[in-house]
């Protein structure tokens, strides 16, 4: 009985005190629920290692009777950082051999007041014109706020923030946007937004909905040993009761 409920215990005060414990480390309180990340910064911000460069892309993707293949274009990092995906015909027909696209990060871009920014800047290059959307998936690191959306700029331009979602192929680190152009790409959030995403951000600026669902559990986990408790009382009771009544006669 003692065993039991100490068991019980060291398992509510466990859940009890992981929020705390998880705080102090980072990426923080979502490590567990989502994988962090080994981002490659090409300048890491302050504070933040990397462990090795950012890769870059390269692909030449060819073309069939004056029609660009569809294609798909990442770079070589072990996770790539920069993925473009296109269907048939969303770049202009080159007038000779295949279609070139490079991806690379960059460390001359126009400058981005107002935003702050979370992964790197990757300057994307074709031979022709993209002339239909295409597919832009960023990867970003899990030790800082989570970005509400991808950002497009063409040389000396400014940056528009384009409509984006969070990806579904990896779930809870990058995310996706429609492009219509070549240029300069990176995910953030504006300067004055406290909550990035419209969501609580707790240790890295992940949304964390998990928060909720584990003070449940800890409420659910401290009413284990009371439950256990009383069905222990009710098993007891109808024992005694058993045990009390006169034995029945035979027929």
């Amino acid at each position: 009985m003692r065993r039991t409920r100490a068991a019980i215990l060291a398992l509510v005060l466990v859940a009890a005190f992981y929020p705390l414990a998880a705080l102090q480390t980072p990426p923080g309180f979502y490590e567990g629920f989502c994988p962090p990340v080994d981002y490659h910064f090409l300048n890491p911000p302050p504070g933040v290692k990397s462990s090795k460069p950012p890769a870059a892309a390269h692909a030449e993707i060819k073309t069939v009777g004056g029609v660009v293949q569809p294609g798909f274009v990442a770079t070589a990092d072990d996770n790539p950082q920069a993925q473009l995906s296109f269907i048939p015909g969303s770049f202009g027909p080159p007038p000779s051999g295949p279609e070139v696209i490079d991806i690379k990060p960059v460390a001359s871009y126009p400058p981005a007041p107002g935003i702050n920014i979370v992964t790197n800047v990757y300057q994307i290059t074709s031979a022709t014109p993209m002339v239909r959307t295409s597919n832009l998936r960023l990867l970003y690191s899990t030790v800082l706020p989570a970005p509400s959306s991808i950002y497009v700029a063409q040389g000396g331009g400014t940056w528009t923030a384009l409509s984006s979602n969070p990806s579904t192929g990896t779930g809870c680190s990058d995310i996706v946007a429609g492009i219509n152009s070549t240029g300069y790409f990176m995910a953030g959030y504006p300067s004055n937004s406290t909550r990035p995403n419209g969501g609580t951000t707790i240790g890295g600026g992940q949304v964390l909905p998990i928060a909720v669902a584990l003070a449940i559990l800890i409420v659910v986990l401290a009413g284990v040993p009371l439950a256990v408790l009383r069905r222990r009382r009710e098993a007891a009771g109808g024992n005694r009761a058993r045990r009390s009544r006169p034995p029945r006669g035979r027929t």
